[in-house]
């Protein structure tokens, strides 16, 4: 890839009946995400609401609704294969990334130590 063209970032979060954790976690990274960048929710059978608040809230992140709980490595999978980026990061629905995090990881593929 050309240093002077910036790859695109597919972000994906799996989330299973995460409603406790989902709006921090969600929101640090709307914060960062750019228009060239791809947010991909995959909600894993959830039963508590948070898809539904995913959907209301989150209208830029594209939500993917498993019927069911498929554990850690399906639900990941499915995300991985609908997303389109040069780059993807995997996140569980219990973190908040830091301000800098997102143009950080990006820089550094970019820009190797």
């Amino acid at each position: 890839m050309r240093q002077d063209i910036r790859a695109r970032l597919s972000v994906i979060v799996l989330s299973f009946n995460g409603m406790q954790h989902l709006p921090e976690c969600l929101a640090s990274i709307q914060r960062q995400i750019s228009d060239l960048d791809e947010f991909i929710v995959v909600d894993n059978g959830s039963r508590d609401g948070s898809a539904e608040y995913v959907g209301t809230h989150f209208p830029d992140a594209r939500l993917i609704r498993l019927p069911e709980n498929q554990g850690f490595c399906r639900g990941m999978n499915v995300g991985i294969q609908n997303a389109s980026g040069d780059l993807i990061l995997l996140l569980n629905q219990d973190l908040r990334l830091h301000d800098a995090c997102l143009r950080n990881l990006v820089h550094t593929w970019h820009h190797p130590p």
